[in-house]
């Protein structure tokens, strides 16, 4: 077709270019129902993870509630105040580990994807202590090494 839309005649495929054929058409589209469906397996293996990683969270911040609060009526007699302020935390705690299982998997990464984008620097500094407390439990979990040493 020339500019004006009429038809010249004239194939717009180049002498060595072959026209698609309904075959490879097919087969593209196949390849395409394939690696979708792959993306949607993946896809579904990363939220059950995600799942029972988000209930295994939440137990780990209740158990720590538990034994935080525990601490705090402990601590009652010796300082009052002092356990009022840590079984509030206690309490902040528990209520987080109800909201983690209340929310599902899409919200909990929608609302880290707005956070992230909303405080940056906070993300920045949450990643650092995450980061320097894993190192920590990693090497005080590590084998000691032959010597006394450990890595």
């Amino acid at each position: 077709m020339d500019p004006q839309g009429q038809d010249t005649g004239i194939s717009s495929h180049s002498a060595d270019e072959e026209p698609a054929t309904p075959s490879a058409t097919s087969s593209e589209h196949s390849q395409d129902g394939s690696f979708r469906r792959t993306g949607d397996t993946i896809r579904q293996a990363v939220w059950d993870v995600a799942g029972r990683q988000k209930q295994a969270g939440a137990d780990v911040i209740d158990a720590t509630s538990r034994a935080i609060r525990s601490a705090a009526d402990d601590l009652e007699s010796q300082s009052p105040t002092v356990a009022d302020v840590i079984r509030d935390g206690a309490e902040r705690m528990s209520s987080t580990a109800s909201a983690l299982r209340e929310r599902n998997v899409d919200e909990l990464f929608e609302t880290a994807g707005r956070f992230a984008r909303e405080r940056p620097t906070a993300l920045f500094g949450v990643a650092l202590v995450a980061g320097l407390a894993l190192s920590r439990f990693l090497k005080s979990s590590a084998k000691p090494q032959p010597g006394g040493e450990t890595p």
